[in-house]
C-alpha cells in the first residue's frame, strides 16, 4: 500500500575528489514531517571522503523509517482511522508526496476504500495539474462504488474540487443531477431529470459554451441505468435511445454496454407492458441502432460489440423481445467467418432456454440477424453450413431459407462465384465428405444457392444422372 523509493546518488570529482550522497525517502514517509522532523543523519556538505556518512548505516535507518510507516498505515488501516489519511493528504507539501499518496487509493482492497477514500478529497485542487489527473482517474470508478455511499460522496466531491467550474458552467447541472441519483425514491430525483437534457444539448450544438466530457456523461448513465428504482432504470434507457453517438465519444460500445445490460430483466419490459408502451419501445430500439450505424467510423466496433454483449447470460424473455428489434437492423457486411466463433457461442446460449417456443423464436431471430449481418463469400457460405446443425428444418424453411435467398441476391452482401451444376455438385459433394455430421445442411444450402443462380433444374437433372449411373437396378 505504500510505495517508498530510496535513491542513492554518487558523484565524484577527480579534481576535488568530492562525493555526494544523497538519499532520498519519497512518498508517505516525507508526510510525516509535520508531526517531527525525521533527520536521517546525513551530511550532504561532506567535502572528503572520510566525512562521509556511511551509507549502509543511512539505509538501515531509512529501512527502520519505512517499517515504522508501514506500522502506522496498516494500523489505520485495521481501525478504520479515515482521519488518519485525510490529515497525510493535508499536510502534502510536493506534487511527489501527493502522488505517492494517491497509490495507496490506487492499490487499496474494496473494504479498505472507506477508509483511504478521502485522500482524494485533500490533495485535489491544489494547483497540481498532474495531482488533478490522477484524482479524476481515481474518482471515475468511485463515482459509481457499489457498496460505500461515504466513498460516492466522496469521489464526487474530489472531481468537484479539480474541474474548472468556471470555464464551464454546466458542470453544476451535472453534479446537482449526480447527487439527486444517489436517492432512491422517484419523486425525489425526478425533479432534476430533465437537466439530462440540458447536459446533451451542447453535443448538438457545436459552437456552444462547452460541454461535459465524454467520459463523465458514461458515469452518470452509468449510475443511472444501475439505479435501484426500475422507473428510474426505465427513463434513462428510454432517454438512451434517443442520445447521439457523439455523447460518447463516437464510442459505441459505451452505449451498448450501459444499454443492453440495463434490458436483461423482466423488471424493464413488464413497466412497458405495464405502460403498454412495449410496441414503440422496440421501434424505437431498432431506430436507435441504424442511426448509429450510420456513423462509418463506429462500424466494426459496434458490430464486435454487439456479438460480445450477447455470448453472455441471458434472461430468455429478454432475449426474444430484443431480438425481434435486432432483425430490424438494415442489412450490412459486417461479419465474416472470424466471427462465426462468436455466433456459435449465442445460438449454444439460446439452445439453453427451456420453453420451446421462446427458443425456435428467439433462434430464428438470431439466424436472421447474423445472415443480414454477414459478408457472403465463397468460403464464408460452406463455413455457415455446420452453425445449422439442430436447427429446426421447419423453422429453416419458413423463414431462414427466404433470409438466405433475399440477401444472396443483393450484390452488395454476397461475393459469390457463378456455379454450374456441374462444380455446384463437386464443392457439396467435397463438403460432405469433410462433414459427414452436416450433410443434410450442405444439401438444403446448395439448392439454395441453385435457386439463386437459376440453376436449379440444371443441378435438378445432373443429380438425376448421376443416381441412374451408379444404381444397381436399370430404369427406364
Amino acid at each position: 500500500l505504500v510505495k517508498l523509493r530510496i535513491i542513492g546518488a554518487a558523484r565524484a570529482s577527480s579534481n576535488s575528489h568530492e562525493n555526494l550522497i544523497e538519499v532520498r525517502v519519497q512518498g508517505v514517509v516525507n508526510c510525516f514531517r509535520y508531526r517531527r522532523n525525521m533527520d536521517l543523519g546525513l551530511d550532504v556538505g561532506a567535502k572528503t571522503q572520510s566525512d562521509c556518512p556511511n551509507f549502509s548505516a543511512m539505509k538501515m535507518r531509512a529501512d527502520g523509517l519505512v517499517n515504522m510507516v508501514r506500522k502506522k498505515v496498516n494500523m489505520a488501516l485495521d481501525e478504520k482511522d479515515w482521519t488518519f489519511f485525510g490529515n497525510l493528504g493535508e499536510h502534502c507539501k510536493t506534487v511527489e508526496e501527493a502522488l505517492a499518496l494517491l497509490q495507496i487509493v490506487e492499490t487499496a482492497d474494496k473494504d479498505e476504500m472507506d477508509t483511504v477514500c478521502l485522500i482524494l478529497l485533500s490533495v485535489g485542487g491544489r494547483g497540481w495539474p498532474e495531482v488533478d489527473e490522477k484524482v479524476k482517474e481515481l474518482a471515475t470508478p468511485l463515482m459509481n462504488f457499489p457498496s460505500s455511499r461515504l466513498v460516492r460522496k466522496v469521489a464526487t466531491a474530489a472531481l468537484r474540487s479539480v474541474v474548472s467550474i468556471d470555464s464551464c458552467p454546466l458542470w453544476n447541472e451535472y453534479f446537482v443531477l449526480l447527487n439527486a441519483l444517489e436517492e432512491s425514491q422517484y419523486h425525489l430525483i425526478q425533479p432534476a431529470l430533465p437537466k439530462f437534457d440540458v447536459l446533451l444539448k451542447p453535443f448538438g450544438n457545436p459552437s456552444g459554451d462547452g460541454f461535459i466530457p465524454p467520459r463523465w456523461m458514461y458515469v452518470l448513465f452509468y449510475k443511472a441505468t444501475n439505479h435501484p428504482n426500475g422507473w428510474i432504470r426505465l427513463w434513462i434507457v428510454e432517454k438512451l435511445l434517443t442520445v447521439s453517438p457523439h455523447v460518447f465519444g463516437y464510442d459505441p460500445s459505451t452505449i451498448l454496454l450501459l444499454l443492453l445490460p440495463a434490458l436483461n430483466s423482466t423488471d424493464l419490459f413488464a413497466r412497458l407492458i405495464e405502460t403498454n408502451e412495449m410496441e414503440d419501445f422496440l421501434n424505437n430500439f431498432s431506430r436507435f441502432l441504424n442511426r448509429i450505424i450510420i456513423c462509418d467510423e463506429i462500424l466494426g466496433p459496434f458490430y464486435k460489440t454487439l456479438l460480445d454483449v450477447f455470448t453472455s447470460t441471458w434472461n430468455p424473455c429478454s432475449l426474444y423481445l430484443l431480438s425481434t428489434a435486432l432483425v430490424r437492423l438494415n442489412a450490412f457486411p459486417a461479419f465474416a467467418e472470424e466471427s462465426f466463433p462468436l455466433f456459435k457461442l449465442i445460438l449454444a446460449s439460446i439452445d439453453q432456454i427451456q420453453h420451446t417456443s421462446l427458443k425456435l423464436c428467439t433462434s430464428v431471430n438470431f439466424m436472421t440477424v447474423f445472415i443480414n449481418l454477414t459478408c457472403w463469400s465463397e468460403t464464408t457460405i460452406w463455413a455457415f453450413v455446420p452453425l445449422l446443425n439442430g436447427f429446426s428444418s421447419r423453422a429453416f424453411n419458413a423463414t431462414v431459407k427466404q433470409a438466405f435467398i433475399n440477401i444472396f441476391l443483393d450484390p452488395l452482401q454476397t461475393m459469390m462465384p457463378e456455379y454450374s451444376a456441374y462444380s455446384l455438385q463437386i464443392t457439396y459433394l467435397s463438403h460432405c465428405n469433410e462433414h459427414i455430421d452436416s450433410v443434410h445442411w450442405y444439401a438444403m444450402m446448395t439448392w439454395i444457392i441453385a435457386e439463386v443462380q437459376g440453376i436449379s433444374d440444371d443441378l435438378f437433372k445432373m443429380v438425376c444422372d448421376t443416381f441412374v449411373q451408379e444404381s444397381q437396378f436399370p430404369v427406364q
